[in-house]
């Protein structure tokens, strides 16, 4: 017994000896765990702390490793996403408007408008095709001069209809059936629609490069004009409000008429309306569009 009491103080030594060995080597063990979760933690980016971090052992771990690589390197919206469906939602767009004075009969309260094609709301989008807005760098110049017509001056259009519009005016050059003497394009003002204070409240179709107003010195707008088919004796009643007399009689090179060489090509090749054919009391004889209005 006596030498057990003697022996019992080495026992005791060599058992903390034991148990130091044994915590020594389970710590190098922890160190690759650790090791494989801090990237993670400064690749989750999105996350932004550490509470994002997968469990030890998770099987999504490794999908957060790289995310940051991965999200540097992301690509351009599709097309889909963007809202004109030819521009990226980050493009600068910019334009100048007004609006139409029923009282002063000119355009007022012009101003020019900067933003992205992202932040593009209501009706600075064209309602009938989403490729078109009022933003200039949704458009592109039509020279007719590369189209058969020297004499006219560039107009510009919704490049999205520019080739199509180039087509057509070849078309009209054709034959010399038909004189080409002025065209309009794009022109973003507020000039048709509910009237507020004086002031006309929608954009017109020129506003989106989707419409285009032909020989407007022979081919007026008139109001109080629901007559259809358009006629020469029935258009003498109606009251002449922007453009010149239509007289296809007096001027039938230039006169825009239903079944006529640009009624045709606008119609069939362009696909648009002619503003002679929209309902309601007014009449645009010079004008096609998406619409007609």
């Amino acid at each position: 017994m006596a030498r057990l009491r003697a022996l019992l103080p080495l026992l005791l030594l060599t058992a903390c000896v034991a148990r130091t060995v044994v915590t020594v080597v389970a710590e190098p063990a922890a160190v690759p765990q650790a090791a494989a979760i801090v990237p993670a933690l400064e690749g989750s980016a999105a996350e932004g702390s550490a509470s994002a971090a997968p469990a030890e052992g998770s099987a999504s771990a490794p999908a957060l490793e790289g995310s940051a690589a991965a999200e540097s390197v992301a690509p351009e919206p599709a097309a889909a996403e963007d809202p004109t469906g030819r521009h990226p939602p980050s493009q600068a767009c910019h334009y100048t408007t007004y609006q139409w004075s029923m009282k002063r009969k000119t355009g007022v309260n012009r101003r020019t408008i900067s933003k992205t094609f992202g932040e593009l709301t209501g009706d600075e989008i064209d309602p009938n095709d989403a490729r078109c807005s009022v933003c200039e760098e949704n458009q592109v110049w039509l020279r007719p001069a590369d189209h058969g017509w020297p004499n006219i001056k560039p107009v510009r259009v919704c490049d999205a209809y520019a080739s199509k519009l180039g087509k057509a005016l070849e078309e009209m050059a054709a034959g010399g059936a038909f004189t080409l003497i002025d065209l309009e394009g794009y022109r973003p003002g507020r000039t048709r629609g509910a009237v507020v204070d004086g002031m006309r409240t929608q954009m017109s179709n020129h506003g989106y490069g989707t419409a285009v107003d032909i020989n407007a010195r022979h081919n007026g707008l008139y109001a109080g004009c629901n007559i259809s088919p358009v006629t020469l004796e029935g258009i003498r009643r109606c009251r002449l409000a922007v453009g010149g007399a239509w007289d296809p009689v007096a001027r039938p090179l230039t006169s825009v008429v239903r079944g006529g060489i640009p009624y045709r090509v606008m119609t069939q090749s362009v696909g648009w309306r002619w503003g002679g054919e929209i309902g309601g009391g007014t009449r645009d004889l010079m004008h096609f569009s998406l619409t007609g209005f």
